[in-house]
């Protein structure tokens, strides 16, 4: 394990040099077909360093998380993570004009951060006040239920 570790940084290095000198070579092919973005360079290179980072250091500190952490605490951070985003959610759902769902946020931020003690627990869902689970209508939507988004429903730009 030890020696695992101590080439880790070196392997990091490697794969982002060998990322990087591909995406060059990707780039030129683009180039002769015509086709340009100009931050093509830099988005490569961004994609890259986002894989090599997620590979290298997010994906094992989580896989050691879950390792160490009893399932009690994991569920009960879990809660205070869903808990801070109920009212995201409540403002998300008012831009929406979904004031049924902007409600029930409400009472499940309410009830969770006083009955689950800081919303470590989740007495909501256990009084029937169930959280949205359908995400597609959250806040990348918000514009695009009226039609008024920098987006259309192809996935193409137009003006604001």
């Amino acid at each position: 394990m030890k020696n695992f570790l101590e080439y880790r940084g070196a392997a990091a290095a490697l794969v982002l040099a060998i990322a990087i000198s591909g995406t060059t070579a990707l780039a030129d092919e683009e180039k002769a077909k015509g086709t340009s973005d100009l931050l093509e360079m830099l988005n490569r290179f961004t994609s890259g360093f986002n894989t090599i980072l997620r590979k290298g250091f997010i994906d094992p500190a989580f896989d050691l998380y879950q390792y160490v952490t009893p399932d009690p605490i994991e569920n009960a951070i879990s809660n205070a993570a869903s808990n801070l985003s109920e009212p995201l959610t409540v403002g998300s759902s008012l831009l929406q004009g979904d004031t049924e769902n902007a409600g029930k946020s409400t009472q499940r931020f309410l009830i969770n951060t006083t009955v689950g003690i800081g919303g470590l627990g989740d007495p909501a869902t256990d009084m029937g006040i169930e959280a949205r689970r359908d995400r597609r209508k959250g806040r990348g939507r918000i514009f695009g239920q009226t039609g008024n988004g920098p987006i259309d429903q192809q996935g193409r730009s137009r003006p604001l």
